[in-house]
């Protein structure tokens, strides 16, 4: 039984071994199919197939986004194939004998024609840097105001065989495989086409602009911030460093890098070639918006395109808004039957896309009658949806109510939340609507003081911060407690020029730090 047992081990273990794989060095690779594959050659003619794969760790900055270390393995027992054997499975083969010598610095910042290759149509394809290339369908004016011209993003990694020889592998966000293969007379783009390659020639046209190009580019399918103990690096799929250090802060958009280290501010595009914005302090991406920044230099607050101009204002743009929607609407009223504790705030909801209108009463118990009430913005009613959000729009904060006693202002918070399940009682809509309204049980509330009823005045501005003002001073709240700022003044949405205790300065509302510069 022993003796059965070892050689039943023996036998498991020649199994394993048939079974491993090694690694090959890219420079034994001696033949290329047009559907992608890669073989070594194991005598006079024959060839064995090596897997091109090597997934390495999931990046703690990314659940979704892992690095690959690009290897060649082959197995054992894989049986070698003729030629003739390879043809049988493949479109074309190409000996890697056939390749011409090239660096990457060939094909680095230049544009090529595809006559017909990814798309049906002719299509421009660019190696935008050593690390991203990008390809174009190209139609007719015709044709372009009738279709939506496609696009297609890769990470882009040259290959070295040895001697001088390359090939140039780009896999898009679905980790789909082309290959760009420069031949002696020709270069050739390996790919889904029905003769298995198409031919690039020089691209002599104007190329489309720039924010075109990169308009549906999305950077965190190929490349990620990496955390370390002096700040950030960006890196790649294939875990290449993508800019030359680390930084305190790198921001990243469709169309632009920006990175800062201390106080040097560089900006890229994504040919990152570098462009160090004098007198820069801090950058900041701006909200719905990848063309476009905002810079607090030692002249002030501006905003700059992705060029690394300054511009006058920003461009404008529409947005395509949603009509089937429902309102949140918040009004505060009195009621003349509660004398002691009149105030309440009437919360609806009514609009196409609410299942039933809604009306529930807060009585505001710890407010008297002679009082003022208002919202934060000054007004009695405010609403909320989903286009304003979309769009941007400052939220009026309906659980924060602006108190006014004997000419000064405070600020109370109450709780308007309820629960929907709750029980409620339904009558018929007082508009003209087959929907029914669910009218729920009045509540009583007393609210949280955020600010004493001791200031002049507060009020919440265009730009949705909220100011107090006390003794010709101005603060922030909730950010700041006291009145400290003789002026503010929007420079930009994230940098204010400001004045205290004389002197002029600037502030970032994004982290409440302030700058004086000499």
């Amino acid at each position: 039984m022993k003796q059965l047992t070892f050689i039943l081990l023996l036998l498991i273990i020649q199994w394993a071994n048939a079974q491993e794989e090694r690694e090959i060095a890219p420079d034994q690779i001696k033949l290329l199919t047009y559907g992608g594959g890669y073989y070594i050659q194991k005598d006079k003619n024959t060839f064995l197939e090596v897997k091109f794969k090597g997934k390495n760790k999931r990046e703690v900055s990314s659940d979704e986004f892992s690095t690959y270390v690009p290897k060649f393995f082959c197995y054992s027992d894989d049986n070698p194939q003729t030629p003739s054997e390879i043809l049988k499975e493949e479109q074309g083969i190409i000996y890697t004998k056939e390749i011409r010598e090239t660096l990457p610095a060939d094909f680095i910042g230049k544009s090529f024609r595809l006559k017909k290759s990814i798309y049906e149509a002719p299509t421009l394809l660019k190696i935008v840097s050593p690390f991203l290339a990008v390809s174009h369908e190209l139609l007719s004016k015709k044709k372009q105001k009738e279709y939506y011209l496609r696009k297609e993003y890769y990470s882009f990694f040259p290959l070295d065989l040895g001697e001088g020889k390359y090939i140039y592998v780009l896999l898009d966000k679905w980790k789909r495989k082309i290959t760009i293969v420069p031949l002696k007379h020709k270069i050739v783009l390996l790919c889904d086409v029905p003769k298995g390659y198409s031919k690039l020639s020089s691209f002599r046209q104007k190329e489309p602009d720039y924010n075109t190009l990169f308009n549906d580019y999305t950077p965190e399918n190929f490349m990620t911030h990496r955390r370390t103990k002096e700040g950030y690096e960006l890196v790649d799929i294939f875990n290449r460093k993508v800019l030359p250090s680390v930084y305190d802060t790198i921001y990243q958009t469709r169309s632009m890098l920006i990175t800062q280290k201390g106080e040097e501010v560089i900006l890229y595009q994504n040919d990152l070639l570098p462009k160090i914005l004098k007198g820069g302090k801090v950058a900041h991406l701006l909200t719905n918006r990848s063309d476009e920044f905002e810079l607090l230099t030692d002249k002030g607050g501006f905003y700059y395109s992705n060029e690394g101009k300054p511009l006058k204002e920003l461009p404008s743009f529409h947005y395509g808004l949603c009509g089937t929607i429902s309102w949140d609407i918040y009004t505060l009223k009195k009621d003349s039957l509660e004398v002691a504790k009149p105030h309440y705030m009437l919360y609806e909801l009514s609009g196409p896309a609410a299942s039933s209108y809604v009306k529930k009463r807060f009585y505001l118990s710890d407010r008297t009658p002679e009082e003022k009430l208002s919202f934060i913005d000054g007004n009695s009613g405010v609403d909320w949806n989903f286009n304003k959000d979309y769009v941007g729009d400052n939220y009026p904060h309906p659980e924060i109510v602006r108190v006014e006693r004997n000419g000064k202002y405070g600020l109370f918070e109450y709780d308007i939340d309820f629960d929907m399940k709750s029980p409620y009682k339904e009558e018929d809509s007082d508009v003209s609507s087959s929907k029914k309204v669910r009218k729920y049980a009045d509540s009583y509330l007393t609210g949280k003081e955020l600010l004493p009823i001791a200031y002049d005045h507060i009020q919440q501005q265009d730009n949705g911060l909220i100011y107090f003002y006390l003794n010709g001073k101005i603060g922030i709240y909730p950010q700041q407690k006291t009145a400290t700022y003789s002026a503010i003044e929007p420079e930009t949405r994230s940098f204010f020029r400001i004045i205290k205790d004389g002197k002029q300065g600037y502030l970032d509302i994004k982290t409440f730090q302030e700058y004086f510069f000499e």
